[in-house]
């Protein structure tokens, strides 16, 4: 295993200053750091993509455009997330990255990890996909291994560390 801080010592460092309004956020990513440390690599990468899609619905539900054009202003009630009609509207991701997309918010570097986190937490897709490649060719449980390596899920787990801290600094607070 490589020379790194655990999961957990990762997060602590960094929820120090997280806001209130992050809080599912947090948790999500409070249970990344622990799937990590327990050497659940998919459970790591799938709660690092939960963290992000809740991170990314949270700024759009609380900021607004600037009238000046830079930057966000905190809004008093929640508002409809990109893509939603009406408050009961289910939220689809793509709607929500491409407002991410445009907002300038993220670096490239975030974009392209932001994507790479969804992918790589898209548990659904991977587990049809294995079964798929399993009733192709038998093979013993033994042989399955997880898409996600300890590497994979360590990146994941910094780069949705560097995401939400980047979103959670860009949402105003009424306390600056």
């Amino acid at each position: 295993m490589p020379d790194r801080p655990s999961g957990r010592e990762l997060v602590r460092v960094f929820d120090s200053g997280l806001r209130i309004r992050f809080s599912i956020a947090l948790r999500f990513l409070e249970q990344a750091a622990a799937a990590f440390d327990g050497e659940s690599t998919i459970g790591t990468s799938i709660l690092c993509r939960a963290t992000l899609e809740a991170t990314y619905i949270t700024f759009f539900q609380h900021a607004k455009k600037a009238a000046d054009g830079k930057g966000y202003e905190l809004v008093n009630r929640t508002q409809l997330v990109p893509g939603q009609n009406k408050p009961a509207d289910r939220i689809r991701f793509g709607p929500v990255m491409q407002a991410i997309r445009e907002s300038g918010v993220l670096s490239p570097e975030q974009l392209r990890a932001s994507m790479r986190v969804h992918e790589n937490g898209n548990w659904v897709a991977h587990i049809v996909e294995r079964r798929a490649e399993e009733l192709r060719r038998p093979s013993s449980w033994m042989d399955w291994k997880p898409w996600i390596d300890e590497d994979q899920a360590w990146a994941d787990l910094q780069d949705t560390v560097d995401i939400v801290r980047t979103i959670e600094t860009a949402l105003p607070s009424i306390y600056k």
